[in-house]
């Protein structure tokens, strides 16, 4: 096995902070594309705080994510596995891994990576990323140098916007959820525990989140803040800019991580 290994990150791990609390230290990171995937805020989180999180779904083969790929030891993908919801082991819980070919913004050899993406059983339509969880991800593309179309693209997408009743429904009525999520997230992030219970314990309350959220009056879920350079129907979000002309594909064959 491999020494290193590739990972990447197109939501908030593109953030030397978030990686950084994470307790993950990349060797090298680099800016990158990859061809026939494209970014998806439909990865449901939790109702009422943080609806959804950045996943990535198969898109044609004209349209691209961006990203940037981390050079990892093989402990460090296994704490970005374990801190990731599920556990990197896919089903009802979170996301699984992907082995993807990614195209360096430099134009150098094309390597694998390995990505985290969305079960099926994870994805959710109508959801939006939190403000909070937004500007961590625009901060970190802006460090990596992703494009600045892309840029402008992410700038775009719709965030979920607390009302005082949505805000009074989860730090309130359903305090001990939150406190809950205090405590293990710690435990299972910086103590570096392996333990797969946490992870299920999370899926099962976010589904019931999202029951309850289906289930309450409109003004106790909050709102959608939607930029104002935002002038396109929310359905065409996902592939707004990712087509652009700009986006020439690199040829060359796939390297695994270590090879020259």
């Amino acid at each position: 096995m491999p020494s290193h290994a590739y990972y990447f990150g197109f939501g908030s791990n593109m953030n030397p902070e978030t990686l950084k609390m994470r307790k993950v230290s990349p060797l090298s990171s680099f800016p990158c594309r990859i061809w026939g995937w494209q970014l998806s805020y439909r990865y449901s989180g939790l109702a009422f705080n943080e609806p959804a999180y950045f996943t990535i779904e198969p898109a044609p083969q004209n349209v691209c994510v961006h990203g940037v790929v981390h050079e990892l030891t093989q402990e460090d993908m296994e704490q970005i596995r374990y801190s990731e919801s599920g556990g990197g082991q896919g089903g009802v819980a979170g996301y699984e891994w992907k082995e993807l070919a990614a195209h360096p913004y430099n134009g150098g050899e094309t390597c694998l990576v390995q990505a985290l993406v969305g079960t099926v059983h994870t994805l959710r339509n109508g959801t939006v990323v939190s403000k909070r969880y937004k500007t961590l991800c625009l901060r970190g593309a802006q460090g990596a140098g992703l494009h600045a179309d892309y840029l402008a693209y992410l700038a775009s997408i719709p965030s979920f916007k607390h009302t005082v009743c949505s805000w009074w429904m989860y730090y309130i009525c359903l305090m001990p959820i939150p406190l809950f999520l205090a405590v293990m997230v710690p435990i299972v992030i910086k103590l570096k525990v392996r333990w797969r219970w946490p992870h299920v314990v999370y899926a099962h309350i976010k589904n019931f989140l999202w029951w309850l959220n289906d289930h309450v009056p409109g003004f106790l879920r909050g709102s959608a803040d939607v930029p104002d350079q935002a002038n396109c129907d929310l359905a065409q979000f996902t592939t707004l800019y990712l087509d652009a002309p700009m986006y020439l594909s690199l040829a060359g064959p796939a390297k695994q991580p270590g090879q020259v």
